[in-house]
């Protein structure tokens, strides 16, 4: 699947990307671990508190994909 762009979430209220959403997982015989079934409307910004019942946080468009985490850039 190809991107033609890169999005982030950011809360609605303050601007932080620590959003979450209620989601549901299933078993993975094949993977071996559990994977993301769906994704609900519920979600919250860990940093202010703010709830939305009909989806937290405003689609960006990224400019620049930065990869901090040395297992997502496989060394």
């Amino acid at each position: 699947m190809k991107h033609d762009k890169i999005v982030d979430y950011v809360c609605d209220e303050c601007g932080s990307e620590n959003i979450y959403k209620d989601a549901t997982a299933t078993w993975s015989v094949a993977h071996q671990r559990m994977v993301l079934a769906s994704t609900q409307d519920n979600g919250w910004c860990e940093d202010c508190g703010y709830e939305s019942g009909s989806g937290v946080g405003e689609e960006i468009v990224v400019e620049k994909l930065i990869i901090c985490d040395k297992k997502l850039r496989g060394k």
